[in-house]
């Protein structure tokens, strides 16, 4: 479950509009490494997607299809449950 925590809209030097949005996620279990507390990572959305993102989304799971452009999380087709 990656629960949003906060968020941050701006337009690019290009125009685009952008979001970079605070997520906390629990750890995965993985032989050989102790981890304790919540990672936490930010992941970007880009264009028409940013409106998905507002007040009433904090709190709540984020989810879509996430992956990394130019080693950047990234967040495509994002919904709020």
């Amino acid at each position: 479950m990656r629960k949003i925590v906060g968020f941050e809209k701006f337009k690019s030097k290009r125009g685009t509009d952008c979001c970079a949005v605070s997520t906390e996620t629990d750890y995965k279990s993985r032989e050989g490494v102790i981890q304790h507390g919540i990672k936490t990572e930010t992941v970007m959305i880009y264009g028409d997607s940013v409106s998905v993102i507002n007040e009433k989304s904090i709190g709540k799971e984020l989810v879509g299809f996430i992956g990394y452009n130019n080693g950047v999380c990234v967040v495509q087709g994002p919904e709020i449950r």
